[in-house]
């Protein structure tokens, strides 16, 4: 069954505590303890959906467009095929409770209970991979086709919930054990399925942040913009490539936010001298500004400049400096993946709700380093690829969870860290097999003041030196080394660059160097059968085996659960270190 653990105090969410179970404590985690493996048995599944009814329509009070006066009834809208909660089958058939949705209605018995689940935080042993997550079907048997309605109703999309209990207890009592989303309902006379994705479907297939130029002018961009995606900076970013919105006026965007600064602008690498910023669009296309310099509007993510560029205009930039769910401006690798989840776009998680803070500040506390990214909105990005890109310099993962909310993490050293989750063998445990081996790394080498322009010789004013010309002309600067005896005794052995977007130097050797010493020994991906609620929340668990004394394992071995296999009732967990 469920469980919950606070924490006192004042959560990072827009409205304060959320869900309080008294003044001043907030739920940090809810779900599934790993550790309750049988917490599955003799319990009863039931699915709660949502899909629309396109034949309903649902009336709904709203104020009139300047407020309501006094005695005046408000206005009503109409809203065609909203959602609607419905139980469509159980594992045990039974009457729902007054206090269930819907209420007093028979729940038939025609679920299976079986739920087919692939999640992967990377691929095989190597942590710089990108993850993939997968959900089957839920499996309705409807020989007498009591479920034929279902098909008249709208499952595209729709919210899926699957909640367990006691059967013989009121559904309303029931703990949610996963949270899901549909991708359709298929059947014939004998059977019916609801076909499933995964919550992180949704970040794979919402845009970063959706918002294009329509070609009106002003901040709408020139009429050859139509279409094209904004450009969006977060945290630090150098030498990018903006985009010219007025060609005439020479404005000229950054990002689609605001922006904290627009610390350097260059004509071929020669600076530009900077002359004050305006508060608004019209206030900057109406000013003077001399030639050689640059005006910004830090609001819009603006600068105009004085003149004509010779060769190519680039920038150097601190964004995004909107307040967004009450946060400030992200520029540490965590703070920046939090919203890109829930603040960008119209397709956005619910900052208070489906995020793990508990993860997001353990992360926090090992990455706080500043770092920043820039997408210049010339071809499409989803949010979950931007994510990835944000992770992948110092080995991250992210899963969403089976309770809805978004947990980050980074590859370690299991044995560094004390476990959450202890296994004994022979207790419903399998045997282990080793699926994959990754040799240690001969060197690792991390970027740092990552370019977003690379500029050639004929790209450079004539008073770029040579040897910054050099600099310009790579992606990224690195910082990291070779471990010379892993490279003579391990022929296979790589050499890893990371593009990490780090801002200093320093932090990107220290990147390094954490990982040089995690990626000195061999690493393993392991699968292991295990007899366990296939709704456990374990993957990004850390799980230490005893009682084996095999595979060079000792009397104890910790690893990391990385990976999640459920089909059939049997469960696979992958586990790597």
């Amino acid at each position: 069954m469920g469980s919950v653990v606070y924490q006192y105090g004042t959560p990072e969410a827009p409205f304060g505590a959320a869900q309080a179970g008294t003044v001043g404590q907030f739920p940090i985690y809810e779900g599934l303890d790993p550790a309750n493996l049988g917490a599955h048995e003799g319990k009863g599944l039931l699915i709660v959906a949502a899909p629309f009814n396109a034949s309903t329509i649902t009336e709904t009070p709203g104020p009139a467009p300047f407020g309501t006066p006094e005695g005046a009834q408000a206005n009503t809208f109409d809203t065609t095929g909203a959602p609607v909660t419905i139980y469509p089958a159980a594992t045990h058939g039974a009457s729902s409770s007054p206090t269930d949705t819907p209420a007093n209605t028979y729940i038939p018995g025609k679920f299976s209970g079986e739920v087919q689940m692939q999640l992967s935080l990377f691929g095989g042993a190597d942590p710089t991979t990108a993850g993939q997550s997968g959900v089957g079907e839920l499996q309705l048997i409807d020989p007498d086709g009591g479920l034929d309605s279902l098909l008249a109703l709208g499952w595209e999309g729709a919210a899926i919930e699957l909640r367990r209990g006691t059967p013989g207890t009121p559904f309303s009592t029931w703990s949610a054990v996963a949270k899901l989303t549909s991708d359709g309902i298929v059947g014939g006379l004998q059977s019916k399925s609801i076909r499933l994705r995964p919550l992180s479907w949704l970040l794979e297939n919402a845009e970063l942040h959706g918002e294009r130029y329509g070609g009106a002018g002003g901040t709408d961009g020139d009429s050859s913009l139509a279409g094209r995606l904004k450009p969006y900076a977060v945290g630090y970013c150098f030498n990018v490539t903006p985009v010219m919105v007025n060609a005439t006026a020479l404005i000229i965007q950054v990002s689609r936010s605001s922006v904290n600064a627009v610390s350097a602008v260059y004509d071929g690498r020669a600076p530009l001298t900077p002359a004050g910023d305006f508060a608004t669009y019209a206030a900057l296309a109406a000013a003077t500004v001399a030639g050689g310099t640059y005006a910004t509007c830090l609001a819009a993510g603006l600068f105009r400049l004085g003149s004509a560029p010779v060769y190519g205009i680039t920038a150097d930039v601190v964004g995004d400096n909107d307040t967004v769910n009450g946060l400030g401006a992200p520029t540490s690798r965590g703070k920046i993946v939090r919203r890109i989840a829930a603040g960008l776009g119209p397709v956005r998680l619910s900052d208070s709700e489906q995020i793990d803070f508990a993860a997001f500040n353990d992360f926090e506390n090992k990455q706080p380093a500043p770092c920043g990214w820039y997408w210049d909105g010339a071809s499409e990005i989803s949010k979950a690829a931007a994510i990835a890109e944000v992770l992948g310099g110092v080995c991250g993962w992210w899963l969403m969870r089976p309770n809805g909310q978004l947990a980050i993490g980074q590859a370690e050293d299991p044995a560094s860290y004390a476990p959450t989750l202890t296994l004994t063998y022979p207790d419903r445990l399998g045997e282990p097999t080793i699926t994959d081996t990754l040799p240690p790394r001969r060197a690792t080498y991390i970027g740092y003041r990552r370019n977003y322009t690379v500029q050639t010789q004929d790209k450079l004013a004539g008073s770029v030196s040579q040897v910054d010309a050099l600099t310009y002309a790579q992606e990224t600067q690195y910082s990291g080394g070779i471990d010379q005896w892993r490279a003579n005794n391990y022929p296979t052995s790589p050499a890893v660059y990371l593009l990490s977007n780090y801002r200093d130097q320093a932090d990107a050797l220290a990147e390094a160097q954490r990982q040089m010493q995690l990626f000195a020994v061999v690493r393993r991906r392991y699968a292991i059968p295990i007899v366990m609620d296939p709704q456990g929340d374990v993957v990004g668990q850390r799980a230490q085996f005893s009682g084996l004394n095999r595979l060079g394992w000792g009397t104890a071995k910790s690893l990391l659960a990385c990976g999640i296999d459920t089909a059939a009732s049997s469960v696979t967990v992958h586990f790597w270190g």
